[in-house]
C-alpha cells in the first residue's frame, strides 16, 4: 500500500543513474571492451537487475526487500567511485565514474533515510 506508492514515485529516479551509466561511454568516446566502459556496464546492469527484483512498485519478480536493495545502490556506488584507482584507470579517465559513483551513494542514502523515517512495509 503506502510502501508502493512511495516506490512508484522514485521508479524515474531509480533508474535515471544506471541509464547515465550506459550513456557515459558513447559521450566520452570510451572503448566499448576497455575496462572503463566494462565497469560502467556492469555497475548499471546490476542496479537495473537489482531494481526489478526489489519489493517495490516497478519491480518484476519482487523477492529482494527494499532496504538491502538500497544498500546494494550504496555499494555499487561505492565501487564505481573508486574503481578508477582500484583498476588503475585513473590516469585515463575517472571524473564519470566518480561523480556517478557518488550520485548513486547519494541516492540511496537519501532514499534509506526516506524509507526508515516513514517507516514503510516491505
Amino acid at each position: 500500500m503506502s510502501s508502493i506508492d512511495y516506490n512508484q514515485s522514485q521508479a524515474g529516479k531509480r533508474y535515471l543513474i544506471p541509464i547515465l551509466m550506459l550513456i557515459v561511454p558513447f559521450l566520452f568516446k570510451l572503448s566499448h571492451s576497455s575496462v572503463e566502459s566494462i565497469i560502467l556496464y556492469s555497475a548499471s546492469a546490476t542496479l537495473i537487475l537489482n531494481g526489478m527484483i526489489t519489493k517495490c512498485g516497478t519491480g518484476f519478480i519482487r523477492v529482494m526487500p527494499l532496504n538491502v536493495y538500497l544498500l546494494l545502490y550504496v555499494l555499487t556506488g561505492m565501487f564505481l567511485a573508486v574503481s578508477p584507482w582500484i583498476l588503475n584507470f585513473s590516469h585515463r579517465i575517472f571524473m564519470p565514474h566518480l561523480i556517478l559513483g557518488t550520485a548513486a551513494i547519494i541516492h540511496g542514502l537519501k532514499r534509506r533515510s526516506e524509507f526508515e523515517e516513514h517507516s514503510y512495509e516491505e
